[in-house]
C-alpha cells in the first residue's frame, strides 16, 4: 500500500534539518537584534526615571522656596537615592547629554508650577502652560531623535550592519549564500561573521536530531520550539552574557503547558522540576554572594534552569547541573586559556546549561540509565 512521504522516516528527518536551517537564518536576527532593542528600551527608560526625578526634586524645592509642603509623585517616593545612582553608574556617557536635558526641562516646570503658586491671579499671559513643550524639551527631542529604535526583528529586511546593504532573497538562502559570497557582504565586501552559517547549521541538525529521536508528533513539534528557543537564548548569552525574560518564561509556560497535554514529562514531574531547578541555582548564588560579597552568576540561569526543570521534569535538575558544570569547566578553561585570560574572567553558564538540558530532554532515559548504573557499581 502506498505510505506517505511524510512517514518515511529518512524523510521526515530530512525536511526537519532543511526546516531548521531556515528557522536558524530566522534566530541569528533574533540574536542579533533583540539585545540591541533590549538596551535601547532600557536607556529609554532610564532617561525617564531620571528626568521624572529631577522635575520632582525641583519642583520641591520651588515649592519650598514659595513655604509650601512640597508634594511628590509615587515615582519618586520609589526612586530612593540608591536607586538613583545605580541608574547613573549605569547610563552610557553619551546618553548623559540626553539626562541633562532632561533635567533642565523639569525644572523650567518647575519654574512654572512656583509662578503659579506665586500669582494665582494671573491670567497665564507670558507664561508657560503646563504640558506644552518647554524650550529644554524643543532642544532636547534632537538628542533623543538621536537614538533611533534599532531594527526590529520580524517588520525590518536584514541588510550588512557595515554598509546597510539590503539583502537579496537569494543573499539569505543559509549557508549556501554565505559559502558563494565566501563570507563577504555583496555590498561592501566585508566579512560576514561565521556565526550565521554556524547557527543555521546547528538548527538543522538540532531539528533533525528531535525528529530522528521522536518521529512525527505533538512531542517532536515541542522538540522543535524547545529546541530553537535554546538556541537563541544561548547565542545571546554568548555574545552580551544576558538570558533575556521575554525568551526564558515563555520556554518555562510552554514546557509548562506541554506537560499537561502529555506531550513531555507528567504536570507533577514538571512543575516540581520548575520550582526546585530555580530554588536550586538561587540557593548557590546567594551562597556564593553572602560569602564572598560577589555576584557568582545571573539570574537568568535561576530561569533557564526552572524552564528545562519543566521540560524535563525533577530528575532532570542534577544530571543537568552536573553536564554543564562539567562542560562549563573544560570549555571555559579552554577558552580562558586560547584568549589569555585569568580564571576571574566571567563565563557565560546559559549555553552550557541549554545544552545539557538539550541532551538531556533528547536521551534523558539513557543517561538515568548510565547514571544509576554506576550508582550500583559504586
Amino acid at each position: 500500500m502506498f505510505q506517505p512521504l511524510i512517514e518515511i522516516p529518512a524523510l521526515a528527518v530530512a525536511i526537519a534539518g532543511v526546516f531548521g536551517l531556515l528557522v536558524g537564518s530566522f534566530l541569528n536576527v533574533v540574536i542579533l537584534r533583540l539585545p540591541a532593542r533590549m538596551e535601547w528600551q532600557w536607556r529609554r527608560e532610564c532617561r525617564e526615571m531620571l528626568a521624572e526625578y529631577e522635575a520632582s526634586r525641583d519642583g520641591d524645592a520651588a515649592c519650598a522656596g514659595a513655604g509650601e509642603q512640597p508634594i511628590r509623585t509615587a515615582a519618586a517616593e520609589a526612586l530612593d537615592a540608591e536607586q538613583l545612582r545605580s541608574v547613573e553608574a549605569w547610563e552610557p556617557a553619551d546618553e548623559r547629554a540626553q539626562s541633562a536635558c532632561d533635567a533642565a526641562d523639569g525644572r523650567a516646570l518647575a519654574e512654572v508650577a512656583a509662578s503659579e503658586a506665586a500669582a494665582p491671579g494671573d491670567d497665564g499671559e507670558g507664561r508657560l502652560a503646563l504640558g506644552e513643550r518647554s524650550p529644554a524639551r524643543v532642544e532636547c527631542s534632537a538628542v533623543e531623535d538621536d537614538d533611533p529604535a534599532p531594527p526590529g526583528i520580524v517588520v525590518e529586511s536584514s541588510h550588512c550592519p557595515k554598509c546597510g546593504f539590503k539583502l537579496k532573497p537569494w543573499h539569505n538562502i543559509p549557508v549556501l549564500s554565505w559559502l558563494a559570497l565566501r563570507g563577504r557582504c555583496a555590498g561592501c565586501g566585508s566579512a560576514i561573521s561565521l556565526q550565521y552559517p554556524l547557527v543555521e547549521l546547528l538548527t538543522g541538525l538540532a531539528f533533525a536530531a528531535v525528529v530522528w529521536q521522536f518521529g512525527i508528533g505533538w512531542t517532536a513539534l515541542a522538540g522543535l520550539v524547545f529546541t530553537g528557543l535554546l538556541i537563541a537564548m544561548s547565542g545571546i548569552d554568548a555574545r552580551t552574557t544576558l538570558l533575556p525574560d521575554s525568551l526564558t518564561l515563555p520556554l518555562l509556560w510552554i514546557g509548562l503547558i506541554a506537560s499537561t497535554f502529555g506531550w513531555t514529562v507528567p504536570m507533577e514531574q514538571a512543575l516540581w522540576g520548575a520550582a526546585v531547578g530555580y530554588l536550586s541555582l538561587w540557593s548557590v548564588f546567594w551562597a556564593f554572594k553572602l560569602l564572598t560579597g560577589k555576584d557568582g552568576m545571573g539570574q537568568g540561569d535561576f530561569k533557564l534552569l526552572a524552564a528545562l526543570g519543566a521540560w524535563c521534569g525533577l530528575e532532570s535538575i542534577l544530571p543537568i547541573v552536573l553536564i554543564s558544570a562539567s562542560l562549563g569547566a573544560i570549555i571555559g578553561s579552554l577558552w580562558l586559556a586560547a584568549r589569555g585570560r585569568d580564571h576571574a574572567t566571567p563565563i557565560p553558564f546559559g549555553p552550557f546549561l541549554a545544552l545539557a538540558g538539550w541532551v538531556y530532554f533528547l536521551f534523558g532515559a539513557e543517561i538515568q540509565s548510565v547514571y544509576l548504573g554506576l550508582v550500583q557499581i559504586g
